[in-house]
């Protein structure tokens, strides 16, 4: 019953997204306990003129949840709580949940922002992504730290070729125009570890420049979001980086899966 639960609490977080909208555990979100969060202050299931009853007119300072079901409130907030291994108060003041004074809930508004954002422009809110797929239950993104040198063994550039524009040295060169050569050793590199695959998951080896491997097409259009997001939220830098969503994986999670899964098992007789 209660991964039961888990699922459809990560289900209803992620269709909040797709509307717009450190724990050291390396599990999908576990349910806070019933008195973790604020009550409402009118049961969330009284129907209005109008249908549901909507999340401001039960709860103060609501913003990412304007207009949507009070119902969806408390649910948002455990899956929250779970996805970055937190307490209510992380975000919160106690007993005052409504006040702004945490910088913690104002990064948290700006982060449901951006993923709906993500999953509008380049998922189709087919959620993709969620808070775990980053967070994995830590506040703090954890990154991979091993250093992988698979690039190295394949691309060799002479010292004077360096500082050359990388299309001058490689061939079918695209996202990296401009860029020194010097720097794409290091770029694959950094593809390979974030990912955990050998240089031939993107490309024919021998025959680099080929285009006809589908995993080098997303590798363009993902690259291509990774700058999209960063200069829309972050300004010229900020902590978007393949390695923050794969984290070591080929398929990032989204803790989506891993529920539905334990849910099925649950239920098995």
């Amino acid at each position: 019953m209660k991964t039961a639960l888990l699922a459809t609490t990560l289900l209803m977080l992620s269709a909040l997204v797709s509307m717009g909208g450190q724990a050291t555990n390396q599990n999908p979100p576990q349910l806070a306990p019933a008195n973790a969060a604020p009550s409402p202050a009118q049961p969330d299931s009284q129907l209005g003129m109008n249908g549901p009853v909507r999340a401001e007119d039960v709860y103060k300072s609501i913003e990412i949840f304007k207009g949507k079901p009070a119902t969806t409130v408390l649910v948002a907030m455990n899956a929250i709580r779970g996805n970055l291994g937190v307490s209510c108060t992380y975000c919160h003041t106690q007993y005052e949940w409504d006040k702004n004074d945490k910088p913690a809930k104002e990064k948290t508004r700006k982060m449901f922002e951006m993923m709906g954002y993500i999953e509008g422009t380049y998922f189709d809110h087919k959620n993709k992504v969620t808070c775990w797929t980053c967070h994995l239950g830590h506040p703090d993104q954890p990154h991979p730290t091993e250093r992988i040198h698979e690039a190295e063994k394949f691309i060799q550039i002479s010292p004077e070729l360096e500082n050359k524009p990388a299309e001058e040295v490689f061939k079918n060169i695209r996202t990296f125009k401009g860029l020194p050569a010097g720097r794409v050793p290091l770029i694959m590199n950094f593809f390979s570890q974030s990912l955990g695959v050998k240089c031939t998951h993107c490309h024919v080896q021998d025959q680099w420049a080929k285009d006809d491997v589908e995993a080098k097409q997303t590798a363009r259009k993902m690259l291509s979001m990774v700058t999209d997001v960063i200069h829309k939220y972050y300004g010229k830098g900020g902590p978007i980086s393949c390695s923050g969503c794969h984290q070591g994986k080929v398929k990032p999670e989204n803790g989506l899966e891993k529920s539905t899964q334990q849910s099925a098992v649950s239920t098995q007789p």
